[in-house]
Order: structure tokens, then sequence, then C-alpha cells
């Protein structure tokens, strides 16, 4: 139907995902590098009009002429407010190393 699913999922540091792949690493900061990003924005203010909540996820719904809310609409969800952004910065759930840890499968040296 031409609607974009946003999961909601945690948000995490790559540092934590590099202590939770090898905690005994010496990890170095370099610093922010040309054209690297520091969040991750899933759904923009741009975007607010026309995207709902439906508890474990988000739909964006198309603003295009052939789109028909009354017939491809999803009932259940909730619109967002004006101005709504997703963003990892913006996140309220995180997880740490410990955690990411516990998601991961064991990796075994060869």
């Amino acid at each position: 139907g031409g609607e974009i699913y946003v999961a909601k999922i945690p948000s995490y540091k790559i540092t934590d995902l590099a202590k939770a792949l090898l905690p005994t690493a010496t990890l170095k900061e370099v610093g922010i590098r040309e054209g690297e990003k520091l969040h991750e924005t899933m759904i923009t203010e741009d975007d607010a009009r026309t995207v709902y909540d439906y508890g474990d996820h988000y739909i964006i719904y198309p603003q295009a002429d052939w789109w028909h809310k009354e017939t491809d609409f999803k009932e259940g969800g909730k619109s967002v407010k004006d101005n709504f952004r997703y963003s990892s910065d913006t996140n309220t759930e995180w997880l740490d190393s410990k955690r990411i840890a516990q998601l991961l499968p064991t990796i075994k040296p060869d």
C-alpha cells in the first residue's frame, strides 16, 4: 500500500558494541570523521503529519494522490504530535554493553 513501517528498537553506542564483542580490547577515540553520523533519524519532523503510532512500531503513510485513507489505513494507530521525530538521540530505550553481549551469539575464536 505504500506505507513505511518503522520498528521501535533500542539504541546503543558503537563503543558499547565493541566492548560487548571484545571486552578486553583497548578502544582509541579518533573523533567523528567526514560524513559520519552521530545519530540515526528514522522518522523526520516533515513526516510527522502522516505518522501513526501502533505501540511496537510506527507507520508512515504515503502523501500521494493514489493513496486512499478510507481503504488503506490500518485501524488502531494514534497520530503523533506535530514536529515528532524518531531518532537514536531522542530514543528512551538504550542497550549497554552487557545487554548487547547477552543478545549476541557466542563467538568462539578459531
